[in-house]
């Protein structure tokens, strides 16, 4: 028979094994349910409660840049702004690849590009946004191809969870909560449909010396964005592509920003590619907060000239 001094031990760590378990499941139920800031547009897609004409992807580029609400005036479409910030095409692939599967009303699919977003990366951003996710293929296969060690100890490691969780995680975790317990049960799309402006004046600590860079790219990352366009075109959806406007201090960085701009142009479908590289915008100050990124006024700006630039290549 087992002594008395072996079970007492084994009971502890079994006891201690489920109120663990119990616990992670209820974290990830809350921020799974949580609507604020990046984590509840990762909800939003993966819930299934995006289902717009027109969707926006790219990192805080895109997702300052694209004034969703007055582009929902100018195209009369519904839109929603996807775009996360700080995240690559190599990490929010899994959001296209996702939506792709169930949405019934997309039509349009617009990818807003910058020099960065082709170039490949072992650094996971702000994975805990995709943490309660992780068990979805997608989610899986996105995160696993980028930190391959971190996804898979996090996916089969028993409490490894509890390493990686942040103050933030928690934060939505007790905010997911709050949605589900009140009348705002589930997640819902906010009046800024996504846009995150930034009502700001240029930052001249952002403005960097010119200090002359090559920009590198990933062959292999171009090829996976043109095998998700051709899924995206089986299921009836036009891609979009758009280089987004970047200060022309921020241009002066890169000795081939052409030829990115060039690579970018043959992602998008026939006659759907749009840089703004050249654009007026890109002289002034008065739209940007810093070299890359539109302020609220630069983004309404850009976002009036690019519907009224879609519109005479398709018909809304």
């Amino acid at each position: 028979m087992l002594s008395s001094s072996f079970i007492k031990p084994l009971f502890f760590l079994i006891i201690f094994y489920f109120l663990g378990t119990a616990f992670d499941y209820i974290l990830e139920f809350g921020v799974s349910n949580s609507s604020y800031s990046q984590v509840g547009k990762v909800n939003l897609i993966f819930r299934k409660k995006v289902d717009t004409d027109l969707i926006i992807f790219g990192s805080s580029v895109a997702e300052v840049g694209f004034n969703t609400p007055v582009l929902d005036q100018e195209l009369s479409l519904s839109t929603f702004n996807g775009a996360l910030d700080g995240t690559r095409f190599q990490q929010y692939k899994c959001l296209v690849k996702e939506i792709n599967t169930y949405s019934e009303n997309i039509k349009y699919v617009v990818f807003g590009v910058t020099y960065f977003d082709f170039m490949k990366t072992t650094q996971l951003t702000e994975p805990i946004r995709f943490y309660p996710h992780l068990r979805n293929e997608n989610v899986f296969k996105a995160l696993y191809e980028i930190d391959s060690n971190l996804t898979l100890k996090m996916k089969y490691v028993p409490f490894y969870g509890y390493t990686q969780y942040t103050h933030v995680y928690y934060q939505n975790a007790a905010k997911g909560f709050l949605n589900y317990l009140t009348q705002n049960a589930g997640i819902t799309i906010d009046s800024l449909k996504g846009f995150v402006p930034h009502d700001t004046k240029w930052n001249v600590d952002t403005t960097k010396a010119i200090d002359f860079a090559e920009i590198t790219h990933s062959h292999e990352l171009l090829e996976d964005f043109r095998l998700i366009k051709e899924e995206l075109n089986k299921n009836g959806r036009k891609v979009i592509v758009v280089f987004m406007p970047m200060h022309i201090s921020g241009q002066r960085r890169f000795t081939n920003l052409d030829d990115i701009i060039q690579k970018a142009s043959s992602l998008a479908d026939s006659g759907l590619f749009f840089d703004y590289s050249k654009s007026t915008i890109c002289d002034s100050t008065e739209f940007f907060y810093n070299q890359n990124h539109l302020n609220k006024r630069g983004a309404t700006i850009f976002t009036k000239r690019f519907a009224k630039e879609i519109k005479s290549k398709i018909e809304i």
